[in-house]
């Protein structure tokens, strides 16, 4: 039974909502950024779990490649890149289809390299991941995106309807590989953030992400396999104006999908790893639109200590360890070693 604590908490969000609602989207647009910087920079301040969470992602990426300085503009403006996404939530529910076109560009010739069949989209927490499938949708691509449900089902209610807007289609995060293999299969495209933790027991295997394993899902990449599906990376990023450019650097054709088949057992682990990689490139190019705030490496993979980890991190239960895989990565590169039974 929910707890008075936990209702009242709940009625206070969707009265936070309600009021987002009919205050944000009438704002102009140097407001919401303005509004975003100012609360970024509160949040900085007064929120020292969010700091200590992301200068420890910092240090654990960069280490002494970059000032202690560089490390909290970073997260400085990462907080603000994050903040924007919220805030544009609300802002583009008002006349979503015109402001989508006038504010998300797309580079020439984008739009008409992908959509011709099935496409698997990944993108992860950099940038603005919830206007880019909305601009995606809005742009006439048939989307179908998965979305896991939020702790408050009430705000849950709102947030998927405005996801929708512009005929994106969101599938929930139980059981959504059902639907996302019909999907394709029906030609559609379909786009996940692939840059969360999963569990072994989810169907989680542990890659490198800069330079330490973390759990990631093996979901899309088993579906192109099964699909023989394009996969295309996307981010959909802030210009100083307020505007979003959408970025896609590079995809991974059919063909190579079809050369990581030839591993056998290993395939999707391997494909995994590669996605990964290629997620952790993009965060290096633009580390200030990724959300450092993330507990990225929450678990600690088996057969490596806390202290390689962030204070933040933790072990596997062993019914977890059990299942879990581990992708190192050597001169060959990537390959797939079981860890040793816990105990």
């Amino acid at each position: 039974m929910m707890s008075l604590r936990k209702r009242i908490r709940h009625q206070l969000e969707v009265l936070l909502t309600r009021m987002a609602l009919c205050v944000i989207p009438r704002l102009p647009r140097p407001w919401v950024l303005a509004f975003a910087r100012c609360a970024a920079r509160l949040a900085y301040f007064v929120v020292p779990g969010l700091r200590r969470v992301g200068l420890a992602n910092l240090e654990l990426a960069y280490g002494d490649s970059i000032s202690e300085s560089e490390k909290q503009r970073i997260l400085r403006q990462s907080l603000t890149t994050f903040t924007i996404v919220i805030l544009d939530v609300f802002w583009f529910t008002r006349k979503p289809r015109e402001r989508l076109s006038r504010y998300v560009h797309f580079p020439e010739g984008l739009l008409e390299s992908v959509g011709d069949g099935p496409e698997i989209y990944v993108t992860g927490h950099l940038g603005n991941w919830e206007t880019l499938g909305q601009a995606v949708a809005n742009a006439g691509l048939p989307l179908h995106s998965i979305a896991a449900p939020l702790a408050n089902p009430h705000i849950d209610k709102f947030f998927i309807p405005s996801r929708e807007l512009t005929g994106q289609k969101i599938l929930s995060s139980e059981g959504a590989l059902r639907g996302f293999l019909k999907a394709l299969r029906q030609g559609a495209c379909v786009a996940v953030l692939l840059d969360q933790n999963t569990k072994p027991s989810e169907g989680g295997v542990f890659v490198p992400f800069f330079g330490l394993p973390a759990p990631v899902s093996t979901g899309p990449a088993s579906l192109a396999l099964r699909t023989e599906s394009q996969i295309v990376f996307g981010y959909c990023l802030l210009e100083p104006d307020g505007s979003y450019i959408v970025h896609s650097p590079g995809r991974i054709t059919p063909d190579e999908v079809r050369a990581f088949s030839a591993l056998g057992d290993d395939a999707s682990d391997q494909l995994t790893a590669e996605i990964a990689g290629r997620i952790e490139q993009a965060i290096r190019t633009y580390p200030e639109a990724w959300q450092w705030t993330y507990k990225r490496w929450k678990y600690i993979a088996p057969g490596h200590t806390r202290e390689e980890y962030p204070a933040y991190a933790r072990p596997l239960r062993e019914t977890e360890q059990s299942k879990a895989r581990i992708v190192v990565r050597g001169q060959d590169g990537p390959s797939v070693r079981e860890p040793s039974p816990p105990g």
